[in-house]
C-alpha cells in the first residue's frame, strides 16, 4: 500500500526534492521479503520508511477514532483533519530528516512547509483508499446482502432486452 501511496504522491507532486525522498533505493527503504523480489517484475515501487511509518500511524490514528465511534467514519465530519492533525503531531520532526534544509528554504509564513505537505497528502491519499474499500465491503454485505447484483445473474437478459 505504501509504494502505491508514494507512487500517486510523486504523480501530483511539484517539488522534485521532495517527489525523490519519496522512493529513494538507498538503505533507508524498507526491507521486502522473498516473495515479494520473487513477484516484482520491474513496476513494484519500494518506498522508503518514512512514508510506510506515515501510512503506518495514520491507519493507527483512524482506527483509535473508527472503534472510539458507534457511527461509520464516513458520516463524521472532519475525520481526515482530525487523523492528519494528530500524524503532523506525532511524526513531524521525526521524518525526512534529510530534507530539513529543504523545508526551512521553502517554508512561507501563510503556508504549510514541504514536510506538512508531504504528510497531509499521503494521509489523506491513504484514508481516501481506505475509505473506497470499505465503502464497497459495506455496500457488498449489507445492501447487496453478499448476493451478485441482478445484472450479474440475469447478464444475457439484460443485454439482449427487446431484441
Amino acid at each position: 500500500m505504501s509504494g502505491y501511496v508514494s507512487r500517486r504522491v510523486t504523480k501530483s507532486c511539484k517539488c522534485t526534492q521532495c517527489c525523490v525522498a519519496l522512493h529513494r533505493n538507498d538503505g533507508s527503504t524498507l526491507t521486502v521479503d522473498s516473495l515479494t523480489m520473487r513477484k516484482n517484475r520491474g513496476g513494484l515501487i519500494k518506498p522508503r520508511s518514512d512514508v510506510y511509518d506515515i501510512i503506518k500511524t495514520t491507519d493507527k490514528h483512524l482506527r483509535t477514532i473508527a472503534s472510539s465511534t458507534s457511527h461509520p467514519l464516513k458520516t463524521m465530519a472532519n475525520v481526515q483533519a482530525d487523523v492528519q492533525n494528530m500524524v503532523i503531531e506525532e511524526l513531524r520532526n521525526k521524518v525526512f530528516k534529510e530534507l530539513e534544509q529543504h523545508f526551512l528554504d521553502q517554508h512561507l509564513v501563510d503556508e504549510d512547509d514541504h514536510c506538512v505537505q508531504l504528510i497531509k497528502h499521503i494521509s489523506s491519499l491513504f484514508i481516501r483508499t481506505l475509505m473506497y474499500h470499505h465503502g464497497k465491503l459495506f455496500t457488498q454485505r449489507f445492501v447487496h446482502q453478499n448476493k451478485p447484483s441482478r445484472r450479474h445473474e440475469l447478464t444475457k437478459t439484460y443485454l439482449f432486452l427487446g431484441q
